[in-house]
């Protein structure tokens, strides 16, 4: 996956017991956090106590689905578990923690869009054995189908990704890429036939416009 993109890290030589705490209300989290980059468990399971709610509240406020909203904050914490060390301790803890939130809901998005673009290309292939018949496509077709557009060439995974995941239109596609229409339908054409064979189906179409 991709590094998280709102790390701040501490300049050299500074530590959150050296930092200067501007709010004396926020000495106790000040020594919180101290003691969870230290590793102290008792003090991760402090923290988690106190901003899982925070974390859930903002989750759902950003249209996390309640069935998914535990993984959402699963992964929240795994960030902050991860990145905490490099939090500098005179800003907000709480402002950090939603711009991982903010960063997390972007991960989910770009996941649900993928997974609307495999069921599309599905459902052009419903005799195909690769598509289960009813209920999520599995751990392992997703897997395989991942690994079928990270092994396209690039000119036609840019398609590809354009226009099944992000939705762009092939006008659009073509503008961007500075191309005529007719050769963004002829990759996405293609992309779609690389990525049916590597999953063992037979070809489908749904064109551009």
């Amino acid at each position: 996956m991709d590094d998280f993109p709102v790390n701040m890290p501490m300049p050299t030589g500074s530590n959150p017991r050296s930092e200067t705490v501007s709010r004396p209300a926020d000495t106790a989290e000040t020594e919180l956090l101290r003691r969870c980059v230290a590793g102290a468990p008792d003090a991760w399971r402090e923290l988690h106590r106190l901003y899982y709610p925070v974390v859930r509240r903002f989750g759902l406020g950003l249209g996390i689905e309640r069935d998914a909203v535990s993984d959402f904050c699963q992964e929240v914490f795994i960030q902050v578990f991860r990145y905490l060390n490099r939090f500098k301790s005179d800003a907000a803890f709480k402002t950090w923690l939603y711009r991982i939130c903010l960063s997390q809901r972007g991960r989910v998005r770009r996941r649900q869009r993928f997974f609307a673009a495999l069921e599309a290309v599905f459902r052009l292939n419903p005799s195909a054995a690769a598509v289960p018949s009813s209920g999520p496509l599995s751990d392992t077709v997703v897997r395989d189908a991942e690994a079928a557009i990270a092994g396209l060439k690039p000119h036609l995974q840019q398609v590809f990704v354009m226009f099944e995941i992000e939705g762009l239109e092939g006008a659009e596609i073509a503008t961007i890429l500075r191309c005529p229409p007719g050769t963004v339908r002829r990759r996405l054409h293609q992309a779609r036939q690389e990525i049916e064979a590597a999953l063992g189906m037979d070809s489908g179409e749904r064109s551009p416009r």
